[in-house]
């Protein structure tokens, strides 16, 4: 069905995020081609919205131009995931001192999203455990009060949803330690120790950095 026709910059923006969900969800696993044409047919728009979409992407690191096929969505090395979550620890290592250098108290948003997540464990659904730890991760950012910390760690994050999903069909992870991990994470917080806390936080990330790398299939040691 064709969507309908708005002004220019909404419609690009409409199907810059029909697209960003879609490659965030898998559906467009990495390598999958992104046709002009094809995609302005699907959306029902003309080729000028997508265009600029994909420009976006492109910027974004989500997707790639590749020579003689066009642009394609990207599928990060190794070497890329690794940057993902030393970058990720640096923020969240900065967002857990600010939380407890300022606002040792102000643990409500976490708390809650650690509740989500382990809800999410329980009912046993990978993808909404996926979605409900990147949640809570999110969650410490939103708490410290910093909205450049937030806008880079989620234009990070956003980049290794699609894999992380499609790494987890191809060969399922181990949810069982899941609540424990993070609980933990909420236990030192709850100390109000900024230097035990920040500790935690960076264990946990290079605890799960180093798990996908056993787990990536290009994994090249």
């Amino acid at each position: 069905m064709a969507e309908t026709v708005g002004p220019r910059s909404t419609l690009q923006d409409r199907v810059y995020t029909r697209l960003q969900n879609e490659i965030a969800n898998g559906e467009l696993a990495p390598g999958s081609k992104l046709l002009v044409a094809h995609l302005a047919e699907r959306f029902g728009t003309s080729q000028a919205p997508v265009r600029e979409a994909l420009r976006r992407l492109t910027e974004e690191g989500v997707a790639v131009t590749v020579p003689y096929a066009g642009t394609v969505v990207k599928e990060p090395t190794w070497e890329e995931i690794e940057d993902i979550y030393l970058l990720r620890e640096e923020l969240e290592a900065f967002a857990v001192r600010r939380i407890l250098t300022h606002s040792p108290t102000k643990l409500q948003g976490i708390k809650r999203a650690f509740r989500d997540l382990q809800r999410a464990v329980r009912a046993g659904d990978p993808v909404a455990v996926i979605d409900a730890d990147v949640a809570f991760h999110q969650s410490v950012c939103v708490e410290a009060g910093s909205s450049l910390t937030l806008e880079v760690w989620t234009m990070i994050v956003k980049r290794f949803r699609g894999v992380r999903l499609l790494l987890e069909r191809a060969n399922p992870d181990d949810l069982s330690t899941v609540i424990e991990t993070h609980g933990s994470l909420v236990d030192a917080l709850e100390t109000g120790d900024a230097e035990l806390a920040e500790k935690a936080f960076r264990e946990h990330l290079r605890s799960a950095a180093r798990n996908i790398k056993r787990r990536y299939p290009t994994n090249q040691d």
